[in-house]
Order: structure tokens, then C-alpha cells, then sequence
């Protein structure tokens, strides 16, 4: 219940973003619709049921996120630049039970793009992985939670954590990154 308030403000700061946000025609890449609002949050039996799924206990700023927030309401649009391409849909912040099927495809995906298993991560302690937003991944077993961007196995530290990756990518604060995060194995 640390970071429930902390959530409460990135939803209704982003809710009131997106309800005025228009779509920039020049972007490649997937951008978040108008009037877009958040699911809403997970029961504290939802959330048992997602992490028995998952097969780990989510650490508490992953309880908080969802139990305030599941995913969107609305996919977000690839305009491919007004460049006269068909607009493109698809999911970037993954609600369960909705999007479980993905979020296990993208870790994954992941795992075999940099030659691991959750094997040989327990044996190395190298920390699992979890999609929050687009190929944004939540490491689950550091203890600081920092997030990675994540597209096979090109990986840079992008967030010091859920709440730093919102309020960056949300544009709802400016943040500077610095790199004094230390990460066994992902950054090689």
C-alpha cells in the first residue's frame, strides 16, 4: 500500500493528458489514444490469482500498480508518420486476465533472445522479468524494481522504477536518468 497514492496521481494525471491529447500524424510508433481511461484495479483475489499464474509474488509496487490500474480501455494507434500506411493497433498497457497470454510470450521472447531460462536465473541469480508498458520490463527479484526497455536482446536501463517509467513516458514529469543501477547479467 506503499505507492497507492502515488498511482492514484499518475491515473488521474494521465486520464486528464489523454482526454486532450491528439494524435501526432508525424510519429512512427505507437502513440496512446484520446479520451483513453484506465481498467480498473484488480481485487486482492484478482491479484492472488495473477501471481499464482505468474508463479511469483509480485513486489509491492507491482501489487499497487495493479490493484489501482489494469491495462486501458482503448489499443494504442500506429499512424506510421501520415506516411498513407494503414494505422496499426495494439496493447502496451497489459491488464490481466485480458492480455496474460502476451505478457508470457514477451518474457519469453525475451529469455530466448538472450539464451536464458528460470533455471539457470535462480542458479545465477539473474532477476526475472515483467512487461509493464510496450517492451518495458520490471525486473521482480532486484531490489530496487528498476525498468529495462527490452526488445530481444537489446537492453538499456530506461526507468529506476514503475512510478519513474509513468511519469516519464505519461509526460506527466520531466525526470534525468542517471546510470548508477546495478543489474547482474541483462546489461552485458
Amino acid at each position: 500500500m506503499k505507492y497507492i497514492n502515488d498511482f492514484l496521481k499518475i491515473k488521474e494525471c494521465s486520464e486528464n493528458i489523454w482526454n486532450k491529447k491528439s494524435i501526432n500524424k508525424q510519429v512512427y510508433g505507437f502513440q496512446i489514444q484520446r479520451g483513453t481511461k484506465w481498467k480498473k484495479g484488480l481485487s486482492e483475489n484478482e491479484l492472488l490469482e495473477f501471481q499464482n499464474i505468474m508463479g511469483f509474488e509480485f513486489p509491492e509496487i507491482l501489487r499497487d500498480y495493479y490493484s489501482v490500474m489494469n491495462g486501458v480501455d482503448k489499443d494504442q494507434i500506429n499512424v506510421f508518420g501520415n506516411s498513407g500506411k494503414k494505422y496499426s493497433y495494439s496493447k502496451s498497457l497489459y491488464s490481466f486476465p485480458d492480455d496474460l497470454q502476451i505478457i508470457k510470450k514477451l518474457i519469453q521472447w525475451i529469455y530466448e533472445e538472450n539464451g536464458i531460462d528460470e533455471k539457470e536465473m535462480t542458479k545465477r541469480n539473474i532477476s526475472r522479468i515483467f512487461p509493464i508498458f510496450g517492451h518495458r520490463f520490471m525486473l521482480i527479484d532486484h531490489n530496487q524494481h528498476p525498468v529495462l526497455s527490452m526488445y530481444g536482446d537489446d537492453i538499456i536501463l530506461f526507468a529506476y522504477s514503475i512510478l519513474d517509467l509513468f511519469y516519464r513516458d505519461l509526460e506527466i514529469e520531466k525526470s534525468k536518468l542517471v546510470y548508477n543501477v546495478n543489474v547482474n547479467f541483462w546489461f552485458r
